[in-house]
């Protein structure tokens, strides 16, 4: 909401969905949901804040598949980060090996830099690396 909860080092010793090392006291837990490295602020909020409605994704490569610009796919998920599990997802091919993901349910600490893969069922179809997402929390592309 805009307030100052306290200050920091450097905002380059946190990341999104961070929750730990936050060095601020709060009635409910609070999490990084975004960082705005050119003013140097680190934003926090609720878990409820992390969710992220879309990617773009960079060297968007298909495997065993080929994709044109301006095609979708509708019946895939992705994984992103080492965790486990998949989020159901639209992606749209974009030009210059460029990928908009979409995330039709939940997905939270997406972050740029990270790898995301493509599955159709339980086969790997395609992947890339996560260049830009957009934040609700806070409106921006980070």
């Amino acid at each position: 909401d805009g307030q100052e909860l306290g200050e920091h080092s450097g905002h380059m010793g946190f990341t999104r969905g961070q929750r730990r090392g936050l060095g601020s006291a709060w009635h409910e837990p609070l999490f990084v949901v975004d960082i705005r490295p050119v003013e140097g602020d680190v934003l926090l909020g609720p878990r409820s804040a992390l969710g992220c409605p879309s990617a773009q994704v960079q060297d968007f490569q298909g495997l065993g598949e080929d994709f044109f610009p301006g095609d979708v796919l509708l019946d895939v998920a992705v994984q992103y980060r080492s965790a486990p599990g998949c989020v159901a997802a639209k992606v749209e091919i974009l030009a210059n090996d460029r990928a908009e993901i979409s995330f039709l349910e939940h997905a939270e600490s997406v972050n740029p830099g990270q790898g995301l893969a493509v599955y159709r069922g339980d086969r790997l179809i395609a992947g890339g690396w996560i260049e830009r997402i957009q934040s609700p929390a806070v409106g921006s592309s980070v």
